[in-house]
């Protein structure tokens, strides 16, 4: 009896069976006609499959607007008609050369139309490219300029003016022979900056204005000169190494910064005694939200060191500590009872 009911309930399964599988089979080969789909809707989707401006995609290759080009003819159209996938460029090259001869350089430029642009450099144009470059210097936004091997002084491009640039990012390459020489910069829209310690240096920048400023791999003697021009700062990172002698440093206070972020080289290595200094003495900070600091920066004692900076910086402001790198000379608890308990206090390992 068994075998007969099911027997006949195969029977009855399959005529059932053949009436869905056809559906199934006619919806799998249905696809929607997207070369139908209107010009703006394309360009709308192919905007949402690169990073968002200002990130920059890759030029060629996976992700990149010019993969979008090698589809088909009426795809390229699209891709080559909306300005927006083309407006953040990082180019290829090295520190040697950018090997983009002078026509496809002023191609790619000129696929941004007039949108504001972000370009990454990590190649010193040549005169020629540079040419082709100054021409759209007016719509840049977002500049990093890698500048590590030129013989020339300024590099090109540095010093131009870019009316509507608001974040820059550039290292100068310490060989360059500048003879003590420093270039003004006007850079009326300038509000962030990264810079290395030789470009610190050389650049004579809007300082006034900045609200974001990061040093890297310099001396805190060769910040504080920087830093006492930049009242308006929010936002701070310094990416310092160690000067032999800082005592004879002059205090910097920067009424409005919210966030002061340090950083050390190998900060993961255990510090021997010429590797510990106390820094925060310099900064005055009334305003202080946010402070991130290796524990070699705080000197042999650093709760301590902690406790005066709040009572001298005045931050009563201060919400969070994140204590980075190696530590071995005070134990996580020494550091909440010295600060006030609404200071929240964290620990991160940077290895």
């Amino acid at each position: 009896m068994a075998r007969a009911s099911v027997a006949h309930d195969a029977h009855v399964a399959e005529p059932e069976a053949q009436n869905t599988f056809p559906t199934l089979n006619g919806f799998e080969s249905k696809h929607y006609p997207v070369l139908t789909l209107p010009p703006e809707i394309v360009s709308e989707i192919f905007t949402c499959c690169i990073p968002p401006y200002p990130l920059y995609p890759p030029l060629a290759g996976p992700g990149s607007p010019t993969i979008l080009t090698h589809i088909c003819r009426q795809w390229r159209e699209i891709a080559l008609s909306t300005p927006h996938l083309w407006r953040a460029i990082a180019f290829p090259g090295s520190a040697m050369r950018m090997p983009l001869d002078d026509p496809l350089l002023s191609d790619l430029l000129s696929r941004s139309g007039s949108c504001r642009l972000a370009l990454k450099l990590i190649a010193v144009p040549s005169e020629s490219q540079w040419a082709v470059m100054r021409a759209h210097c007016a719509r840049l936004e977002f500049l990093k300029y890698m500048v590590m091997t030129t013989t020339i002084y300024p590099p090109y491009g540095v010093g131009t003016p870019m009316p509507h640039l608001r974040e820059l990012n550039i290292w100068l390459d310490e060989d360059l022979d500048s003879d003590g020489a420093q270039i003004a910069w006007e850079l009326p829209l300038l509000h962030s900056a990264i810079l290395n310690d030789f470009a610190a240096q050389c650049l004579i920048l809007p300082w006034a204005q900045l609200t974001v400023l990061g040093l890297v791999r310099v001396y805190l003697s060769e910040c504080t000169p920087v830093l006492k021009q930049t009242p308006n700062l929010e936002v701070c990172e310094l990416e310092l190494y160690f000067d032999l002698e800082v005592g004879n440093l002059s205090s910097v206070t920067l009424p409005r910064l919210k966030a002061l972020v340090f950083k050390a080289p190998n900060s993961n290595v255990p510090s021997t005694a010429e590797h510990v200094r106390e820094v925060l003495w310099v900064f005055i900070t009334p305003a202080l939200r946010i402070l991130r600091i290796p524990e070699r920066f705080l000197g042999p004692t650093p709760q301590s060191s902690l406790a005066s900076f709040m009572t001298d910086s005045g931050c009563s402001s201060l919400q969070t500590v994140c204590i980075t790198g190696f530590r071995k000379r005070v134990h996580s608890t020494l550091y909440q009872e010295a600060l006030p308990r609404a200071v929240a206090v964290s620990f991160e390992d940077m290895s």
